[in-house]
């Protein structure tokens, strides 16, 4: 004797086997998005870490330069501080427009899962 199943029995099913895949495809989607984070994050930091090297020797290179041309190791040392305490005082001020937005651009990009049309260009 074969057992049919019934139109509710086949719709449970379809309904579970539906949200095994949704789980499935959201795990997906949680780990690529992950994956582009963290990618990001260890991009940022080795490319901070190498400009952070490149910034120090130019400025013992600018400071020490600058001591040869006024013939005192203190002033060249002050100029180029006194010239870092400008640009973090810039960049303090404008902090939302130069680091904040451009941050939250990027990260919600990342976590963008809608598909461009066919008339948006693909960035």
């Amino acid at each position: 004797m074969s057992y049919s199943t019934s139109p509710l029995e086949k719709l449970l099913q379809d309904a579970k086997d539906y949200v095994v895949v949704q789980r499935k495809l959201i795990a997906t989607i949680v780990s690529k998005k992950g994956s582009d984070i963290a990618f990001v994050v260890v991009v940022g930091l080795i490319f901070s870490l190498i400009g952070l090297f490149i910034v120090i020797f130019l400025s013992f290179t600018a400071a020490y330069g600058l001591a040869m041309l006024l013939d005192n190791l203190f002033l060249g040392f002050l100029i180029v501080t006194l010239f870092y305490v400008l640009i973090f005082v810039i960049i303090w001020i404008f902090k939302d427009r130069l680091i904040k937005i451009p941050l939250l651009k990027l990260f919600l990009g990342i976590f963008n899962t809608e598909k461009p049309s066919d008339n948006e260009p693909v960035a």
